[in-house]
């Protein structure tokens, strides 16, 4: 995901009002989706689990 593609989300969880496209919204999904799994598969140990996922902070 791009750096825009990222402030976009983040605006969005902020409550800002965001429109995005089918594709972009799919791809939001599938990366939380993805982070969810890999959450499941460590135990819920959110903190072991971001170093191992696609997902950056």
């Amino acid at each position: 995901m791009t750096e825009k593609g990222i402030e976009v989300v983040m605006n969005a969880l902020a409550g800002t009002q965001t429109v995005v496209t089918a594709d972009f919204a799919n791809e939001v999904e599938q990366i939380l989706r993805e982070k969810i799994q890999i959450e499941k598969e460590n135990g819920g140990n959110c903190h072991e689990s971001r170093s191992k996922s696609k997902i950056h902070y």
